[in-house]
């Protein structure tokens, strides 16, 4: 008999030995996670550049992980991004108080929010009430698709369109012009593409026919490369380009007028300072010539100036980033 009651009381301390080892295991993690408040998270704009994009989801990754000093902060977290390269960081805590912290690139977000999360989240915090934990568990912070990458993040390459007005001089015959022009660049990570046009209205400092008029009009391709990406884009690249130029000239005893297609070579150098995500302020300093114009002087009539050989100018204006 001493011996069964001996056997019955082992077996009922194993039963309870695994029901502890039970509990331990599978029951008090998940009291844990139904304890903690995690943090609502969500982006401006909704859908992000690929490194930004990879970088939030790993954010809320790391906030899902119980027992961290950042995984019960509760409240909700804003990632504002500011230019390409920048992000703010808006937390506001369950009891309404707001800090912000600016992220310097995509690598240090998840380090920042960390450091943002702990410092702000209290010793204890509060369990979620059973309504508000349903409401954020219906509601997500951003689009889930494009968190788990189903759809595309952005459209590469993204598209930058610019609008210039230049100041030029060219000679050998001295002129001033006053240049509007269009470009369209298809950028390649630090390489880019694209085909721009110019017109120009020059003034003549040299004497020049009565009732004198001239003008030009480039057509032009453009490859170039990224040298700085932050804080101002500073881009290098060669420009060649057709220029059609033409004179007209109406003097007493004899009428002039004519146009000549060159074959135009340039290269500039342009650096664009964001003003938000979309919009950029940009400034171009760049030089050409015509290779047919270096050897000799040319001109369409004896009565007219010679031909534009080489041009330098620089060109102020907006540019606008289509992603």
């Amino acid at each position: 008999m001493k011996a069964r009651r001996d056997g019955a009381r082992r077996n009922f301390s194993s039963r309870w030995a695994g029901a502890a080892v039970f509990a331990a295991i599978v029951i008090a993690p998940e009291a844990a996670r139904a304890a903690c408040s995690l943090v609502q998270i969500r982006t401006e704009p909704a859908v992000l550049a690929g490194d930004w994009q990879a970088a939030v989801v790993d954010l809320i990754e790391q906030t899902q992980r119980t027992g961290m000093p950042w995984s019960c902060a509760g409240g909700a977290l804003l990632v504002r991004l500011d230019g390409d390269e920048r992000a703010l960081l808006r937390f506001r805590d369950p009891t309404g108080r707001e800090v912000e912290r600016h992220v310097p690139s995509s690598r240090a977000l998840v380090a920042t929010a960390e450091a943002l999360l702990a410092s702000s989240a209290p010793r204890e915090a509060p369990p979620a009430p059973v309504d508000e934990a349903e409401r954020a568990l219906e509601r997500p912070t951003f689009d889930d698709h494009a968190a788990r990458g189903i759809t595309p993040l952005q459209q590469e390459p993204r598209y930058i369109v610019d609008a210039t007005v230049g100041i030029r001089f060219s000679g050998p015959s001295a002129a001033l012009w006053v240049a509007p022009t269009l470009r369209a660049t298809v950028p390649f990570e630090a390489w880019s593409v694209g085909v721009w046009v110019r017109a120009g209205v020059p003034y003549v400092f040299e004497l020049v026919p009565p009732s004198f008029m001239m003008s030009q009009v480039n057509l032009g391709l453009s490859a170039g490369c990224t040298l700085l990406s932050a804080p101002v884009e500073i881009r290098i690249g060669l420009n060649p380009s057709l220029s059609v130029v033409t004179m007209d000239a109406d003097a007493i005893d004899h009428e002039a007028s004519g146009a000549k297609v060159d074959f135009f070579l340039g290269a500039g150098l342009s650096g664009a300072i964001p003003f938000s995500p979309r919009w950029r302020g940009v400034v171009i300093v760049d030089a050409e010539m015509a290779p047919a114009g270096v050897r000799a002087a040319r001109r369409l009539d004896p009565l007219l100036p010679v031909l534009p050989a080489y041009e330098v100018g620089a060109a102020f204006g907006v540019e606008l980033v289509a992603r």
